[in-house]
Parts: structure tokens; sequence; C-alpha cells
């Protein structure tokens, strides 16, 4: 195997992170990453250097996989020769725990070098992190590095403002389903949990007495196939499901959706303390996944989750 190296220019920190193949850092709201020999694609060498950093830049700002940055800006590739590329993102970074946004500025920056090592640099600088001495960090990463860095502190913060000012944006994404919520709907961070998450009006499930969740689990390699072909397995499978759960709930075909064929299960529990509480599971398989998105009204429910439940499978967006 041949051995490369690379000499690297990284700020003093606190927290500094060197691998095998890259290093880490963050200072005065700094970001750097550089990376020797990066993984881009299968097939990089039979694409030109801005091809690849097109591509990979691209990627990495997929909505359905980071959908927390909004208002995302991203450059055209600036070919500085034919083994050098530049692009910059401009984004909105959403903190759904301080449920606050920042700006964020990224810079890329792909180059292969005359012992032909290819070098991937990144810069993100958040502008909730910036301090006065920032601007001095990013010339000596500029001056070393050998391309510019793009950050415009009046321009970040204006982003943010005017992205603020016309409503902001409220699609989230699952990884395999994108939406868009209602007004005063936001995800539930406390009663979520990593592979389900809830939404609620107000982001509060307990106290809006209603809530929707989704929810996707692998069941095997094609352990479905064949069965979403037919509304009556569909059927039969789902009723299986809720049998070795012990529930008891009215199953039916409830039609096409941006996921697949949904079979339909309703079904209500009566508590002492907060009244009835009714649910509706529509469940979608495919060949391997199955999908249940849940809609519940407990109670004096302050609003439907039912018909915001059934406006994500008719137009939610799914990955190609």
């Amino acid at each position: 195997m041949e051995n490369k190296s690379l000499q690297v220019f990284i700020p003093q920190a606190d927290y500094v992170y060197v691998n095998m193949d890259y290093a880490n850092v963050d200072k005065l709201g700094v970001t750097l990453r550089v990376e020797l020999e990066p993984s881009i694609r299968y097939d990089a060498e039979d694409y030109l250097t801005y091809e690849n950093l097109q591509y990979y830049v691209e990627e990495q700002f997929d909505p359905f996989y980071t959908n927390q940055y909004k208002d995302v800006v991203i450059s055209d590739v600036e070919e500085i020769d034919r083994d050098t590329a530049r692009m910059t993102v401009e984004s909105c970074y959403y903190n759904e725990y301080a449920d606050s946004y920042s700006p964020v500025f990224n810079t890329y920056y792909l180059t292969k070098l005359e012992n032909d090592c290819t070098v991937l640099v990144e810069m993100s600088i958040n502008g909730e992190d910036v301090t006065g001495k920032t601007p001095e960090l990013l010339e000596e990463l500029e001056a070393f590095y050998g391309f510019k860095i793009d950050w415009d502190k009046e321009r970040a913060d204006k982003k943010v403002e005017d992205f603020l000012a016309s409503g902001g944006d409220s699609t989230v994404s699952t990884g395999y389903v994108m939406f868009e919520l209602p007004e005063g709907w936001s995800k539930d961070t406390d009663a979520s949990q990593y592979d389900t998450p809830v939404y609620a009006p107000g982001g509060d499930a307990e106290f809006a007495g209603c809530f929707v969740s989704l929810q996707e689990e692998y069941a095997g390699y094609e352990a479905f196939k064949g069965v979403q072909n037919s509304t009556d397995e569909l059927v039969d499978l789902v009723q299986s499901y809720l049998d070795e759960e012990g529930l008891k709930a009215e199953v039916s075909a409830y039609g096409d959706t941006c996921l697949g064929t949904a079979i339909l299960s309703v079904m209500e529990i009566e508590d002492a303390d907060v009244g009835t509480a009714v649910f509706h599971i529509y469940w979608v398989f495919d060949d391997s996944y199955m999908y249940r998105i849940s809609a519940v009204a407990i109670g004096d429910a302050t609003e439907n989750p039912f018909a915001v439940a059934e406006g994500i499978l008719k137009n939610g967006q799914v990955p190609n």
C-alpha cells in the first residue's frame, strides 16, 4: 500500500481531532476539516475535479438528509484549474433544541497536488459563534490554504432576518419522506425518539392532546416482496401485527400514497383521566421496510391530526 502524507495548518484550540486521513478543529465559530484522499464516489477517477466537488457538495446538502439547513444557496462550481475547484454554500441552520436559526457559510476546496494526493478542505462558519477575532483567523487560513473563504457577517445576519421575515420554512424530512407541517406545528423533541419523530401543535403533544408520528422499520431483505401487490394480503399482514400486539382495530384498505399503497387501522382506547384516545395508523410496505404513520387525538384535542397525517401521505415527497 502506498503511503501519503500532508502537512496542514490547524488553529490552536481546546478540541482538535486528527485521524489517519483527516484533521478537524473548531475555533472562533470556524470549523475546519482537511481530508486526504476523500471518499467522494466510487468512480471519482472517471470525473474531473470540479465535477467531483459539485457532486460532493450537492450530496452534502440533499434536503432529504440534511433538512436542518434552510434557505440553502449553493454556488456554481468555480474551476480554478483542471485539478482544483471551489464552491460555497450559504444557509440558515436550524437548532431544534434551541428553536433558533443561525447563518452558516461553507467553503469547499478540492485539489490534486503534485504528488498525486487529492485533498478536500472544508471551512464552515457559524455566525452564532463568531467573535471579533474571527476575521483575523480567516486571513491566516486564507494565506496558508490559498483560497478565498466565504464570509460576511452583515450579509449572514441579514440572511437569517430575511428568512424569518419571509415566514421561514416548515418543511421537515425523515430521510424517507419530506413534507410540510401545518402552521404552528413542530417537532416534539421530548416525545420523539431516534427513529420515531413526533410532531404536534406548538411542539407539545401532551399539551395539544394530539400528534402525528412516523416510523420506519426494517424487516429483512425482501421480507414483503410481492405482498404489496395484493390489498387483501396487506390487510391480513396488518391484522397479524395487531394480533401479535393484542390490539383490536378496524382494518381496511386506504389507497395510494406517496410511499405506496396504505392500509388503515382505526382504534379507540378509553381512559378515565383523559377520555377517549383515537388512533389512526397508516401502514405502508415496500420490499424490505414497513412504514407507520400514526395520528392520535386524545380527549379534547386542539387540532385534527388525522388531516395532517393524510396531508403527509398525499403531498409528501420521497427520494428518487
